[in-house]
């Protein structure tokens, strides 16, 4: 058995590992969210988010597939993180390497907007804060880290969600995204004050979109301060969205790497993108029809 500690921000505090294998990647003041940043490690990372977010116990198996090895994670919640109990359950197991945990519900919109990247960033950054000993800052994004994440992990089984609820996880992606480009970039969400923000709009559409605009701009070399103005204009059948990104390089560049999947919902949703001068898109999003709430 291998036994290790993480605190809030992926930072191991504590280890006891007796299978060699692991002990290259779990060694103490190491962040276990880079170390395990590959696609093969998502569920595990997905799980220790969850288990943070929730408070709750989680039993994972999931392959590591470099190694071929099963692994079987007990995650607990604890004051200061989480404690991970990692057993090698190769020879008692033989399904497939691929297999997702049952007891994790899939995070689509975790996975969409960031591929561990994002969150990576941000711990990394909140921990700057920490080290330098600025509580109110570290505090204060932690804050918005936790609310952004909850509204991720939201159940929306239903595909919709309210455009309050979208605007509000955009404003706390953007303020996360400042932090750790040292404020490279201003923003402002323009709407009418007659915005009825309480209409349902497909989930996951926006923020993805975003997002990805966002990540494919890292790295870019700015003249001055970059801008992003999001305009919101309403109409009796859809929402339009302009993204007016100055931090993005030229369309079609950014248009033609939009994800396939992402591009596979917003056709499915009837949602179109229409490219403009420069680094614009505007998004059309058909109006959802209202949902009772009991």
């Amino acid at each position: 058995m291998n036994f290790f500690t993480v605190n809030n921000d992926g930072l191991l505090t504590y280890t006891n590992i007796n299978d060699a294998r692991l002990s290259e990647h779990i060694q103490p003041g190491r962040n276990l969210w880079v170390e395990y940043a590959d696609d093969s490690a998502v569920p595990f990372v997905q799980a220790c988010l969850q288990a943070l977010h929730d408070r709750t116990y989680i039993m994972l198996e999931t392959n590591y597939i470099p190694e071929e090895i099963r692994w079987r994670m007990h995650i607990y919640p604890t004051e200061g993180g989480l404690a991970i109990y990692c057993i090698n359950i190769s020879r008692e197991s033989q399904t497939q390497a691929d297999e997702q945990p049952v007891s994790i519900p899939p995070l689509t919109g975790l996975r969409w907007i960031s591929n561990l990247q994002f969150v990576v960033y941000t711990l990394n950054s909140i921990q700057h804060y920490i080290i330098r000993k600025d509580v109110e800052s570290a505090v204060h994004y932690l804050a918005s880290f936790s609310r952004l994440i909850r509204g991720v992990l939201t159940d929306t089984e239903s595909g919709k969600i309210r455009l309050a609820d979208e605007l509000e996880m955009i404003r706390l992606y953007l303020q996360l995204e400042q932090i750790h480009t040292d404020d490279a970039f201003t923003w402002h969400i323009y709407f009418s004050s007659q915005l009825n923000s309480y209409r349902w709009i497909p989930a996951w559409i926006i923020l993805p979109l975003l997002a990805h605009k966002t990540m494919a701009s890292h790295g870019r070399p700015n003249n001055g301060k970059a801008m992003l103005n999001i305009t919101i204009i309403e109409n009796q059948d859809y929402i339009s969205i302009k993204i007016d990104d100055s931090r993005s390089a030229p369309e079609p560049e950014i248009y033609q790497a939009i994800p396939a999947a992402l591009m596979d919902r917003m056709q499915a949703e009837g949602v179109s993108l229409q490219q403009e001068a420069g680094s614009i898109l505007t998004l059309y999003i058909p109006s959802q029809p209202e949902t009772k709430e009991i």
